[in-house]
Parts: structure tokens; C-alpha cells; sequence
């Protein structure tokens, strides 16, 4: 299931600046598949929260 930027923003329960940051940081993976729009993989997120990144 993908989110959008605010929904995943809800989700995670920090802000959307916050959550543009940690993809900056590389700390989130995160799809764009239109070149605008981020998208996010509930999954991915969900092991952000367990502390644990993609390889």
C-alpha cells in the first residue's frame, strides 16, 4: 500500500518538513514515479519506526 507525503506524515506523526528531511537524509525510502509527487510504501515506513533500513 503506498501513502501519499501527508498521509505518510500522519502516519508517522512528525510534520511534512520533517518527514522531506529524512528523505534527504536517505533515512526513508521513497518512490516518485510521476518526477513530482512522493509516494511511500506503508512497509517501509513501518520499519523506520522498528529502527531498521532497506539495504
Amino acid at each position: 500500500m503506498f501513502l501519499s507525503a501527508k498521509e505518510a506524515s500522519d502516519f508517522l506523526r512528525i510534520s511534512k518538513s520533517n518527514l522531506y528531511q529524512l528523505t534527504r537524509c536517505n533515512k526513508l525510502k521513497f518512490y516518485k514515479p510521476n518526477g513530482k509527487n512522493l509516494y511511500f510504501k506503508k512497509e517501509d515506513l513501518i520499519d523506520y519506526i522498528k529502527g531498521g533500513k532497506d539495504e
